[in-house]
Parts: structure tokens; sequence; C-alpha cells
């Protein structure tokens, strides 16, 4: 992965996230989305938004090269509402304008009910 890498979040596909690889050594994403400094490291609980230090669950992780942020975390940060229907193992965001929902194991996503690929499921 190199340091231009961008990183596409909820699941790769919906916003262009604005999440760059700013040191490929160190494995963290920095970006500025919605007037918010986001920074990420791969395998690190804690991020930093504008400053201020979050612990979070889930980490970031790397899986075939491809970075794989937690999305309730940057989804509610961006102040969009996340649902999660463990029945049929789907995720709803309302964000802005957008009614996203994804599935976990699905390459697809439907944005305002129309569907766009995913290059990597969600897991």
């Amino acid at each position: 992965m190199n340091n231009k890498c961008i990183i596409f979040f909820i699941a790769g596909c919906l916003l262009v996230s604005g999440l760059t690889l700013t040191s490929p050594y160190k494995q963290v994403f920095s970006g500025n989305l919605l007037n918010l400094h986001i920074v990420l490291k791969i395998g690190n609980t804690q991020a930093l938004v504008n400053g201020k230090p979050f612990i979070r669950e889930t980490p970031p992780i790397l899986i075939s090269g491809r970075a794989m942020v937690p999305l309730r975390f940057i989804a509610e940060t961006l102040s969009a509402r996340v649902h999660w229907d463990g029945t049929e193992k789907k995720i709803t965001v309302i964000c802005l304008d957008k009614d996203i929902k994804l599935w976990v194991g699905k390459n697809f996503a439907l944005i305002n009910g129309k569907q766009l690929p995913l290059e990597t499921p969600l897991f």
C-alpha cells in the first residue's frame, strides 16, 4: 500500500472519505471529513477526532491489502444514524440525503434503493 492510497469508507463504495495513508510504515490514516480531522491507525483501537482521543472496540485492519475501517465509528462521527438488524445481518446508515443498506458477506449495497457493487463485502 502506498502513501497515495485513498480509503473508501462505509464498505468502500459509498462516500469518498478522504482518509489517506499518511504514514505507510506506521499504517496511519488521516483525513478531513465535514470539518472533522480523523486519524486512525491499523490495529489500534484509539482514534483521534480533531485531536481528541476516542477508544473504539474494533480497530481498522488490513485484509488482502484493503483497509477495513470501523463503519459505526466513522458514520456516527459524521452525525449519521446507524442501525444493525441482527436477523438479516444488515446495516442501515442514514447520512444527509442517503439511505444506505449493507449486508454482511454480500458484495453490493443499496443507496437510496439503487444497487451498487462493493469490491470487498462487509464482514
